[in-house]
């Protein structure tokens, strides 16, 4: 240690060169001695099934920053009273989330036509 302060204080002019260096080097990004990268894909191999069909399903369905919701009744029948209530009291639940700026679902979707020079459009849902 006392030959680095040693050689700091004799050689003051190449401290302060390598001083500045690195201050710019840094300041300017192009040192990146720590890159973490978080994306989860990192940790499965690019044929895993279950990231295979993660991204067949965000080409079809989704961006990564969505969420897709799925319901499914036990019955098999999405068009029931019970299960469209369940989906319209999800619906609800989800546009008070926070930072949620949207939620598309079967019991707020309008379904727009027209006829002529009339643009119709109305709930899908008209219960």
């Amino acid at each position: 240690m006392d030959a680095f302060i040693s050689l700091a204080v004799h050689r003051r002019w190449l401290t302060v060169l390598v001083s500045a260096l690195a201050c710019f080097a840094i300041a300017s990004g192009v040192v990146r001695l720590v890159e973490v990268d978080v994306d989860f894909r990192n940790h499965f191999s690019k044929d895993d099934p279950r990231l295979v069909a993660l991204e067949q399903l965000e080409e079809t369905y989704a961006l990564s920053d969505s969420l897709l919701v799925v319901m499914a009744p036990q019955s098999g029948a999405i068009f029931t009273r019970e299960a469209l209530t369940a989906v319209e009291e999800m619906t609800e639940q989800l546009w008070q989330t926070p930072f949620f700026t949207r939620v598309d679902s079967i019991t707020n979707y309008t379904h727009s036509w027209e006829d002529a020079d009339e643009l119709f459009d109305e709930e899908l849902n008209d219960e």
